[in-house]
């Protein structure tokens, strides 16, 4: 893909953005989609919704330009997740904490949303995983990446701003280590360029529905674009991640430290 066209498509995708980021903030605050966020302020939430129509319209321009059975991926995983997520932000139970939580529901046989959107997340990362690997081990670490992302992503987003800037420094180290297939993240990158100034200033929420969307397409991309050893200890590290984050608090543990918390709130009201 040419740097024009690269250019154009990401132009395109933040035009359509800016078309649909207001009209659903607006749909949801009529409906009373709305979440008390960090600050006790009441937002419009599941923002990431609006990136729905721009994957699939942007990635079916990209489908008919490049014939890539990938694209077909990233939008299947990006639809899927962010849909469970809207269900966990328009009707969540609110009660259970934790991934942990969520699990020691489902062994007592009891079905939580989120503990759904865990149930749902990992079979869709399983299938995603099943169409771009090529041996079992392959499959098992595919899902495990797809899935980690994805529920990190969601564990970034408790401050304004911050689940984005975590993906956009993503893009970043994809773009420098891994930019064969950056062109599949048009689509994500325009939403986020597009939505990042009213998340940020907590103007309404990402929710579960956002970060599912960018943890997924992450997770996606770093399965087809990284050698065995490298996603290896990629996901060696996000399960890492997902212990402490069961013991100790993302947030305390990012204003604990000066360099993080600096980036961290920068651009914050």
């Amino acid at each position: 893909m040419t740097l024009i066209i690269f250019l154009l498509l990401f132009i395109l995708s933040v035009l359509l953005s800016l078309l649909f980021i207001p009209l659903i903030e607006s749909m949801f605050v009529e409906l009373n989609c709305t979440c008390v966020n960090y600050k006790g302020q009441n937002i419009p939430t599941g923002m990431g919704i609006a990136a729905i129509p721009v994957v699939i319209l942007v990635g079916t321009i990209l489908y008919f330009i490049s014939k890539d059975i990938k694209v077909i991926v990233v939008i299947l995983s990006a639809v899927f997740m962010a849909l469970v997520g809207l269900l966990d932000d328009l009707i969540g139970q609110k009660g259970v904490k934790g991934f942990k939580g969520h699990i020691k529901e489902l062994i007592h046989y009891h079905m939580t949303t989120g503990g759904l959107k865990a149930v749902i997340g990992f079979l869709t990362a399983l299938f995603i995983s099943v169409i771009v690997s090529s041996t079992y081990i392959d499959i098992f670490i595919n899902t495990v990446l797809i899935a980690l992302f994805t529920n990190t992503l969601n564990l970034m987003d408790l401050r304004p701003g911050r689940a984005l800037k975590v993906s956009i420094l993503l893009f970043v180290l994809f773009a420098i280590f891994a930019h064969k297939n950056i062109w599949l993240l048009i689509p994500v990158m325009g939403f986020v360029a597009a939505y990042f100034p009213r998340d940020i200033k907590a103007f309404s929420m990402l929710g579960d529905t956002g970060s599912n969307l960018l943890g997924s397409v992450v997770g996606v991309y770093t399965a087809i674009s990284f050698s065995f050893d490298i996603r290896l200890i990629i996901a060696l590290l996000l399960i890492l991640l997902q212990i402490i984050a069961e013991k100790y608090s993302i947030t305390k543990l990012i204003e604990s430290n000066s360099i993080l918390k600096f980036f961290d709130e920068l651009g914050r009201i």
